[in-house]
């Protein structure tokens, strides 16, 4: 009996000595008296989809609801951005700074928070480019009056998320030549490729040299990671400027008619090659002579080297191994090659010369010709012992010997005749 009487004083004193634990408070938890939701956050945005460097503009109203509610006293309200990592962390505010605003029960005291006069629910798009959604929040503390007594303090937590879209598209142009010419066929391949998050309508693709390529594009929409490739071709024309740059323009947009753009420019250089070669030789000529042929062959292109292909000669035949193997620019060769007039060649005896030199890369050929004519109407050349010189030889002598002959019988018969008178 004495026991639990002990038992008894003790837990009496224990209970008097300890302080009451403070009840825990959730959040839109009912004070005694108070029935129903009587605070309230609701954040809107104005787009549903963003993208980097937009501007998502929040709206932020807070009130308490009609019911049989209890006022709402005290309450601050801060705004949290967006982080870069896109989660509810980054630049803060407050809307409602202390002491507070109060709300009373019957939703008098409700207010709405507009971006035009808070800078802080303007929020332009900057974060990592593996982040798809962006979170903002509001945060509010204030205390729940309870009628009967006493006040309950409390905390409302209200995020809002946003998608962030990371359109791309990216289009490349690879000609099939570095080097071409006029008349030549270049052949273009572009191809569009979505480097995106979300799928893409196309707009239009427009080439400067080639036209509007959009209709040869059929993929639409381009899908995420798909791409497209098309070959067009160009024929070099005079007008064409030299280097041949042309550029192609893509576009493309989201389903939120948010625009991306690709360019990429090809450049060809156009060559200009040229070739002459001049062929000299004697005037006249005639059997067993020995004709002696100058060649000079140039390349005048401005722009490029000339490799050798094939020279011939309608008289002297496969003359390509005495010509350089390669023409630099501006570069000019001599060649010098012989030729024995025989019985039976043409009067006058006419030679063309072709040569045919490529450009390097292209092989594009490039000619060039030239002709010479010798008259083998002159004189055979005395035989050997019959030369015009020295002037002691027979054939030369024979004639002044004849006339001192004539002389001499005519002044013999003049002797003759004196004798006789």
């Amino acid at each position: 009996m004495k026991k639990g009487i002990l038992c008894s004083i003790v837990a009496l004193v224990l209970s008097l000595a300890l302080p009451m634990a403070t009840p825990v408070v959730v959040e839109a938890q009912e004070p005694p008296g108070c029935t129903g939701n009587f605070f309230f956050m609701d954040v809107t945005k104005d787009q549903m989809a963003v993208h980097q460097g937009d501007v998502i503009k929040y709206t932020l109203k807070a009130g308490n609801k009609d019911g049989v509610g209890c006022n709402m006293d005290d309450v601050v309200i801060q705004f949290f951005q967006p982080a870069a990592d896109g989660t509810a962390t980054g630049s803060s505010a407050w809307l409602e700074p202390s002491p507070g605003h109060d709300f009373p029960a019957d939703g008098t005291g409700d207010k709405t928070y507009l971006p035009a006069a808070h800078s802080i629910l303007n929020y332009v798009v900057s974060v990592n480019p593996t982040v798809t959604t962006v979170t903002a929040k509001a945060v509010a503390t204030g205390r729940l009056m309870d009628v009967p007594g006493g006040t309950y303090p409390n905390v409302w937590d209200k995020p809002i998320s946003v998608v962030v879209l990371h359109p791309c598209i990216e289009v490349t142009k690879t000609p099939d030549t570095s080097v071409s010419k006029v008349d030549d066929v270049i052949t273009y391949t572009i191809e569009v490729c979505n480097c995106g998050d979300v799928d893409l309508t196309k707009v239009s693709i427009i080439d400067d040299v080639l036209g509007d390529l959009t209709a040869s594009f059929v993929k639409d929409p381009l899908t995420v990671g798909d791409c497209e490739s098309h070959d067009f071709t160009h024929t070099v024309t005079a007008s064409d400027p030299d280097p041949l740059e042309n550029e192609v323009e893509v576009i493309y947009e989201d389903y939120t008619g948010y625009a991306v753009s690709d360019t990429d420019t090809a450049s060809v250089d156009l060559v200009q090659p040229s070739l002459t070669i001049a062929k000299t030789g004697p005037a006249t000529s005639k059997v067993g002579d020995t004709i002696t042929y100058t060649f000079v062959i140039k390349n005048i292109s401005p722009d490029t080297a000339l490799n050798r292909k094939s020279v011939t000669d309608t008289v002297l035949g496969d003359i390509t191994a005495s010509f350089p193997a390669t023409l630099a620019i501006a570069e000019s060769k001599t060649v010098t090659k012989s030729y024995t007039v025989k019985p039976g060649d043409p009067d006058p005896l006419v030679n063309v010369v072709t040569a045919t030199y490529v450009v390097p890369t292209l092989g594009n050929e490039v000619t060039a010709t030239d002709s010479h004519s010798v008259d083998l109407g002159a004189t055979p050349s005395p035989p050997v012992g019959w030369e015009t010189y020295p002037i002691n030889k027979l054939r030369v002598l024979l004639p002044w010997i004849a006339l001192l002959a004539a002389i001499m019988v005519g002044a013999g018969l003049l002797v003759l005749r004196h004798r006789r008178t």
